[in-house]
């Protein structure tokens, strides 16, 4: 088994969900020493699903910016540093982790995980969530794929299951999917089939246009157009578009109109359970054809969906349809078929 897949198994076993923002609030009162020896626990829990498994705690490492030193098969070395809510509360709590990361290419690691414990908000009414996301967002722009980031949302989840085993078979299907993420695209990016709208009746009667035949012709003229950019993109590319779409909001106060849906990328990256710098290549893809790019705003990046070459905001006016009518958007983005609009 390569380097790679043991890897991938190991991510997968802290693949267990995302928690709210209150339920972050189990890691309050809890120390660095009882984090890490949940983690070592968790892990030997899962052990027979990783390989053989060797773990070293920090006490014997002398930190140089790990906790956690967890060998598979003899050939993997994974690092794993915890973040507790003490460590979080620190003025310096980005510059120790950035210090940590550096010092852990000492131990010559295949891969270095970090795990941030803390609560968003405690119970104090102190709110966290900013300094966290602006730490990952800023190490989300680090090029290398040798880091991968826990945040308080997932990490919660961990401490959550922490005595409760992942079933074999949710374990297999998560793997699965990881190594089919892995598979290089189809040769061609243009799909074999999709189906193009005739009349747009159905979105001109349930977003009540209520425009003529002629005016419903030449905003047609909008959606084939769009129907040919998807047509473009591998359909792993436009799933991605969709589930970002499904999770974005309009900002408020309304912007200029091609930038008014965003999501969170940090949101996208845990819901999809997707490496960053993957998500990252795949909005830049989206970017070249006119349909999302990346921004920050006040230290948090987000996903904003554009409109591709029309000039007014055509992806914002599917997603209404699709909620009024009760459509899966993934008929229209993914599977090609704006016959459900007509």
């Amino acid at each position: 088994m390569s380097k790679q897949e043991l890897i991938m198994r190991f991510s997968t076993i802290f693949n267990r969900g995302i928690a709210t923002e209150e339920e972050t609030k189990i890691f309050e009162g809890m120390s660095h020493e009882q984090l890490v020896e949940t983690f070592i626990n968790y892990i030997n829990l899962h052990s027979d699903l990783l390989g053989t498994v060797h773990i070293e705690s920090s006490q014997a490492l002398n930190d140089h910016g790990v906790d956690i030193i967890v060998t598979i098969n003899e050939e993997c070395k994974i690092g794993i540093q915890i973040k507790s809510p003490f460590d979080v509360s620190e003025d310096n709590f980005a510059q120790n982790v950035k210090r940590q990361l550096t010092e852990s290419f000492a131990h010559n690691l295949d891969k270095w995980y970090l795990f941030i414990c803390s609560p968003l908000i405690t119970n104090t009414g102190i709110n966290y969530t900013q300094r966290i996301n602006h730490l990952i967002n800023e190490l989300s722009l680090y090029n290398t794929n040798y880091h991968c980031v826990f945040g308080p949302l997932s990490s919660a989840q961990i401490i959550k299951y922490q005595t409760t085993k992942m079933p074999e078979n949710d374990f297999n299907l998560i793997v699965k999917r990881y190594l089919k993420q892995d598979e290089p695209d189809e040769i061609t990016y243009v799909p074999q089939s999709y189906k193009a709208s005739n009349s747009l009746s159905k979105i001109n009667s349930v977003l009540g246009w209520n425009h003529s035949e002629d005016e419903l012709k030449i905003t047609k003229e909008y959606f084939d157009q769009l129907l040919q950019t998807l047509t473009l993109l591998p359909k792993k590319t436009r799933q991605i578009f969709t589930e970002t779409l499904k999770r974005s909001e309009r900002r408020l106060p309304y912007q200029t109109i091609q930038t008014n849906l965003r999501t969170p990328l940090y949101e996208v990256e845990t819901c999809l359970r997707i490496d960053r710098t993957n998500l990252i290549e795949e909005i830049n893809l989206l970017n070249k054809y006119g349909l999302a790019y990346i921004e920050e705003d006040e230290g948090i990046l987000y996903i904003c969906i554009t409109d591709g070459n029309a000039d007014w905001d055509i992806i914002y006016t599917i997603k209404e349809f699709c909620n009024k009518a009760n459509i899966n958007p993934e008929i229209i983005f993914v599977e090609l078929d704006f016959s459900v609009l007509d």
